[in-house]
């Protein structure tokens, strides 16, 4: 004990190593981001580009022109989105190995990789997508 205060509490103050830090707000603003690109599909994709999957999918039920003015500018956030990625891609790669590193993104990324494109290809199977001869998606009759 140094001057009435216990080393326990000292270490409280000062992280350890193995701990990680947390940089505040940086989820919001990841958050913020998607939200931006799912607006964005949703409101401009869904009924402006006649030869989106979403359009032939919805036929123009759920088509919100009015919402273009305010999330027109959604693809910003892929941007924003990927910043911040290689922000955090990059913090978790500090004081580790190259292969560490690799076998960790490997074990994070592939078993969601593999989940999503199952999901995607019993959609496709189930609701009858199929490309045609122009390079448009459109539903099978």
């Amino acid at each position: 004990m140094k001057h009435g205060i216990e080393s326990s509490t000292i270490n409280l103050v000062k992280p350890h190593k193995s701990e990680k830090s947390i940089i505040p707000g940086l989820d919001i603003v990841r958050f913020t981001a998607a939200f931006m690109v799912m607006c964005f599909h949703l409101c401009t994709l869904g009924w402006a580009d006649k030869y989106a999957v979403t359009f032939e999918i919805v036929a123009g039920r759920a088509a919100f022109p009015e919402l273009f003015s305010v999330t027109w500018f959604g693809w910003l956030g892929v941007e924003i989105f990927f910043v911040i990625s290689g922000l955090v891609i990059a913090y978790s790669a500090e004081g580790v190995s190259a292969a560490t590193f690799l076998r960790r993104r490997a074990l994070r990324l592939y078993p969601a990789a593999w989940i999503c494109a199952t999901i995607t290809a019993v959609t496709v199977l189930a609701l009858g997508i199929r490309k045609t001869r122009c390079g448009g998606i459109s539903l099978q009759s």
